[in-house]
């Protein structure tokens, strides 16, 4: 799994999940790893927001 790919699984995690301190801990990685600030606002949304591409979409799909 890529690095963006971990990052973009936890802190979506990190959203559903209220945790706020991993939420901007993340955040500050993810801004490293390429992470633009409209990114970390769909990441509220998940895969239907508009602006993912395919990939990011899929990991994003929520699945129980």
């Amino acid at each position: 799994m890529s690095d963006r790919a971990r990052e973009l699984l936890v802190l979506r995690t990190a959203w559903l999940r209220g945790a706020e301190y991993e939420l901007l801990r993340h955040a500050r990685l993810a801004k490293r790893l390429g992470f633009t600030d409209e990114d970390l606002v769909r990441i509220k949304t998940g895969a239907t927001a508009p602006g993912w591409d395919p990939l990011d979409a899929l990991l994003l799909r929520r699945r129980r």
